[in-house]
């Protein structure tokens, strides 16, 4: 009987390291998913986001504004790997597929809205 009850009791404590990892996991996803928003951007607020002088960096890509932060690769509004190609405040929808990582690098940044 000892041994059953004993069985049942590591089954619920390892139900319970599951069900507590899988919360963490959650709460971790809500704390770190992009805020969505539905501001929409026109062009002279994306031109104006040009990431100079304390401006936020905002890019454009397929109709949509994103925010960059921060990231090392982006220093006075310009993309340091991109050689001169991509500056904040731009539509980079043409510049992007040119780049070693393509649109995967969507997922890092922080959508602001649609661009008008």
């Amino acid at each position: 009987m000892a041994k059953i009850i004993n069985k049942k009791a590591k089954i619920i404590v390892t139900l319970l390291n599951i069900t507590f990892a899988v919360g963490l996991v959650a709460i971790a996803w809500w704390v770190t998913k992009p805020k969505i928003t539905t501001k929409i951007i026109s062009q002279a607020e994306l031109a104006n986001a040009n990431g100079q002088n304390g401006q936020k960096c905002y890019v454009a890509l397929d109709g949509h504004v994103y925010e960059i932060k921060n990231s090392i690769y982006w220093e006075n509004g310009q993309h340091k790997p991109s050689g001169g190609q991509a500056y904040c405040g731009r539509d980079l929808s043409n510049i992007i597929s040119k780049s070693p990582h393509g649109k995967t690098i969507l997922s890092r940044m922080t959508p602001v809205g649609p661009l008008r």
